[in-house]
Formats: structure tokens, C-alpha cells, sequence
């Protein structure tokens, strides 16, 4: 897998998994997961990259959509 471990929480602080995002991981950032896209609000450095190199808080965005 590319980029680094991080498990995302969602702002109520569900849980919602871990996900592989390319470093440095930064506020804005969007990720990617099964179900949604989310923008990263928070991150929380672990110092380490394995398991988890970060701890990240997520809330759904919605991305524009244009077509010719």
C-alpha cells in the first residue's frame, strides 16, 4: 500500500477505519474511503508510521461535479 497508515474518525468520533494517505498528511487533505469522501479538519501525529502514523479527524465534503 501507498502512503501512511492513519485512522479516520469522523467529528462525533466514530471510528470509521484506517485509510493510506501520502505524507505529510494536512488539514484539508480529502480521503477516500469505501463509502465517502471525506476532508481531513485534524490531524494528531502518533511519531510513528507503523501501525498508525496518525490519528485524523474527518467530515464529509462534497466534491462539484461538472460535465460537458
Amino acid at each position: 500500500m501507498l502512503g501512511v497508515p492513519v485512522r479516520i474518525h469522523d467529528l462525533t468520533g466514530a471510528d470509521l477505519g484506517v485509510a493510506h494517505l501520502p505524507p505529510p498528511v494536512e488539514v484539508g487533505d480529502l480521503v477516500a474511503l469505501a463509502h465517502a469522501v471525506l476532508r481531513v479538519y485534524d490531524v494528531v501525529e502518533t511519531g510513528q508510521t507503523y501501525p498508525i502514523a496518525a490519528l485524523v479527524r474527518a467530515q464529509p465534503t462534497h466534491l462539484a461535479v461538472a460535465a460537458r
